[in-house]
């Protein structure tokens, strides 16, 4: 064999050093060490559980594997890399993790569910635009349902979150924050909405089971047609409309007092996506973030969040290619309105709806006013 001499070392001798060398190295590298320089197993945490269990967002990692060979995605909810969350649950859903490059991936409107053919039935041909008539529709089903009434057929309900069907009441009549201050929840605009709100619980209008009952449960009532409306994100078209046609149901604004005189006014779902401070693959992970970021228009038609705020939603086109009609409604909801982030005006949400929610119980059980509640509200978020 020829053996080339290099400054002393044949190259026998200089391949038998230099594996020897890996192989030292490797003994001193952990298997997870060792895995890590050749392949980045990216762990990501979704709290919008829906997005699990569809296969078009499977797609889109396999997406992103393909165009990157060394990274992988795995959904898991331990020691993520990755999280897509809720802003307004952030310390629950983030599981108290520092998080860092925060970013908003789709947003949509909450607006005002009803079914057509139960409001026709109650002699109405189109949805109630302020709180009178909002209340005249509830009376008329009331009255109209008789006995199936008491068997937990009622015109409408509050879920157990109050940004998805409390808050908006407040909204749509005219409550903002003050020269960037919290909500003053002792306003006139606010006393007359908890006296609304009063209303309804007083008159039996409301489901008994009102701040109790999951959101899932909300939306089933109506998917089952034992309610007439629900306020609800409008990612819910997407499972509405595995069971019902456009013709059964729509959106609409959210019922205002009648001496209201601006526009429109809805908050919104909003899903963001951000990196855990503490992850070891941080450059990988920004490259999936970024990744989601230019497939926003994917991910607003997965999870149904459309129309949204955020640039690279579903545009006009693709909703009048689509040719739904109660898509189409959204984006002109949505144009025509005036937008409300409780993510960014509530920065501890799971405190301020605990309260919210317990002073409300209390006036509905009679053991406070309209302007006792707010004050009761007011002092414990001062």
């Amino acid at each position: 064999m020829f053996h080339h001499k290099f400054k002393g070392f044949s190259y026998d001798k200089i391949i038998f050093v230099s594996a020897l060398a890996v192989l030292l190295i490797a003994l001193c590298l952990s298997p997870k060490e060792i895995f890590r320089i050749t392949n980045t197993n990216l762990v990501l945490s979704l709290s919008f559980e829906r997005l699990i269990e569809e296969d078009g967002f499977k797609e889109i990692i396999r997406e992103f594997e393909g165009q990157n060979r060394t990274v992988s995605v795995k959904i898991s909810n331990g020691n993520p890399d990755i999280m897509i969350f809720d802003p307004l649950f952030r310390e629950t859903s983030c599981e108290n993790q520092q998080i860092e490059d925060e970013r908003t991936l789709v947003s949509g409107i909450i607006p005002l569910f009803y079914n057509i053919s139960l409001l026709k039935r109650a002699g109405f041909d189109r949805p109630p635009k302020d709180r009178e008539a909002f209340l005249s529709v509830c009376r008329k089903f009331k009255q109209d349902a008789g006995a199936a009434y008491a068997k937990g057929k009622y015109p409408f309900s509050f879920s157990d979150n109050i940004f998805y069907s409390v808050l908006p009441w407040f909204y749509a009549a005219g409550l903002r924050e003050n020269n960037g201050e919290s909500f003053n929840w002792t306003s006139r605009t606010a006393i007359e909405t908890f006296s609304f709100l009063n209303t309804l619980n007083k008159e039996g209008l409301v489901d008994p089971a009102s701040l109790e009952n999951s959101q899932a449960i909300i939306l089933d009532d109506f998917l089952a047609g034992k309610s007439a409306m629900m306020i609800r994100p409008v990612s819910d078209l997407k499972r509405i409309k595995k069971t019902k046609v456009p013709e059964d149901f729509n959106i609409s604004t959210i019922p205002y007092p009648a001496e209201y005189k601006g526009k429109p006014v809805f908050n919104m779902s909003v899903l963001h996506i951000a990196v855990a401070s503490d992850s070891i693959h941080k450059d990988q992970a920004l490259l999936f973030v970024s990744f989601l970021e230019e497939n926003r228009n994917k991910l607003a038609a997965l999870t149904g969040i459309i129309p949204g705020s955020v640039s690279g939603t579903v545009s006009r086109e693709q909703l009048s290619a689509d040719k739904d009609p109660v898509l189409e409604k959204a984006r002109i909801l949505f144009e025509a309105a005036d937008i409300i982030d409780d993510s960014k005006e509530f920065k501890e949400a799971e405190n301020f709806e605990r309260v919210f929610k317990d002073e409300l119980k209390k006036m509905w059980r009679g053991a406070q006013s309209p302007s006792g509640c707010a004050a009761a509200i007011q002092k414990a978020l001062l």
